[in-house]
């Protein structure tokens, strides 16, 4: 009973891993600076700006 329990919480494990995985060349916006608000990405529903030299999301 137990090996089965373990089965499936490691296939779980491999399952959920690519969702926790950032995708590679999707917007970052911690670590993207700038200089003006036409720098940042524009993301649906968001409102990104520049402040401070560094893109962040305006709520």
């Amino acid at each position: 009973m137990a090996e089965i329990v373990k089965f499936f919480y490691v296939l779980f494990l491999f399952i959920s891993t690519p969702f926790i995985i950032k995708k590679p060349g999707s917007p970052n916006l911690r670590n993207h600076s700038c200089l003006r608000d036409k720098d940042c990405p524009q993301l649906k529903f968001h409102n990104i700006r520049c402040r401070n030299g560094f893109c962040v999301d305006i709520r």
